[in-house]
């Protein structure tokens, strides 16, 4: 059963989102005042609507009661944006939404926007920063996505000179501690299944800590 997630707030970073979850077969629902940006947001997904995120009959109107999680993306620059952010988030507590993520511009206001509901509280500034550093840090790393303290999702370029294993051989959760989730090649992306290859030029989607993500690489490298 596919997922669904809201994205409340569609400035740069809500419009990017909504692009990458439309990519990973996750139904997005992409919410926003403001008409232009709902517009934009129409491209990734048929679920965009202008809806003012501060008030509760227009948030059940567009089925928010639906989704299992839903990320408040609104920038905090402005005190007005803060507030839009802290009454949206007690409106989805309220209506019972178990995952909701917020972004947060000031750490300043995270222990009182988890009080009031938030289960998550992120700052895309520090993301893109540790993002930044991985890739510098390993070459073969094409991005990274941190989940938690302890996981996150690696895109790996295999290199183009290693021989091909199947993921049976490669038992990459056993001798690594992680999980190969999906396997881009060709321009097309799959979920593989243990008999399937993992080959030279594919880029592949990893779940796990950064250790065990390096030790895959260094294998890889090696093989």
């Amino acid at each position: 059963m596919r997922k669904t997630i809201a994205v409340i707030g569609l400035g740069r970073f809500g419009l990017e989102l909504v692009k990458s979850l439309s990519e990973l077969n996750v139904d997005v629902i992409a919410l926003d005042v403001n008409e232009k940006n709902v517009v934009k947001a129409a491209q990734y997904t048929n679920h965009a609507f202008i809806c003012d995120c501060t008030n509760e009959a227009a948030l059940k109107e567009v089925g928010i009661k639906n989704v299992e999680h839903a990320v408040v993306a609104m920038g905090q620059n402005e005190e007005n944006t803060l507030v839009s952010s802290i009454v949206a988030t007690i409106l989805l507590k309220n209506l019972g939404i178990k995952e909701i993520t917020v972004r947060l511009d000031d750490n300043l206001y995270e222990d009182t926007l988890k009080k009031i509901g938030a289960t998550t509280v992120i700052s895309p500034l520090k993301i893109a920063s540790e993002r930044l550093a991985t890739k510098i840090a390993a070459t073969n790393f094409v991005d990274y996505f941190k989940l938690t303290d302890n996981y996150s999702v690696y895109e790996i370029m295999i290199p183009e000179t290693m021989q091909a294993i199947n993921l049976i051989d490669l038992d990459a959760t056993k001798k690594f501690g992680i999980n190969i989730l999906l396997i881009k090649r060709d321009g097309k992306m799959f979920t593989p299944r243990p008999t399937d290859l993992v080959q030279a030029n594919d880029l592949i989607f990893v779940l796990g800590n950064e250790k065990g993500a390096n030790k895959l690489v260094n294998f890889l490298n090696n093989r």
